[in-house]
């Protein structure tokens, strides 16, 4: 199972997501979802201006992504996204937010 653990609290953002999916291996469209979205929002981190102390890992099953400012609008968009696959997909994907609406 994928679990994705999203904080934020004013202008500070961390996001963790840990696991596989296990849908369907060798064509897991759930964790390709999932690695799509993690991805997207870590390349426009890496690329902002505005993503002060950024720290950022990723490895194979997990990713870690923490920053201060500029990320509000992308950061809702990617956790939005993640709520939607896990609601799609219950057994493989696991959200939990902090400090969020």
């Amino acid at each position: 199972m994928i679990r994705v653990f999203a904080y934020r609290k004013g202008g500070y953002y961390r996001l963790y997501v840990a696991g596989h999916a296990e849908y369907n291996p060798g064509e897991d469209v759930v964790c390709a979802g999932v690695s799509a979205l993690v991805g997207a929002l870590v390349s426009f981190a890496t690329g902002s201006q505005n993503c002060r102390h950024l720290r950022w890992s990723a490895r194979s099953g997990e990713v870690f992504l923490s920053c201060r400012g500029g990320l509000a609008s992308a950061f809702e968009a990617v956790v939005l996204g993640l709520q939607q696959i896990a609601a799609a997909y219950p057994q493989h994907v696991s959200v939990e937010k902090s400090g969020m609406a």
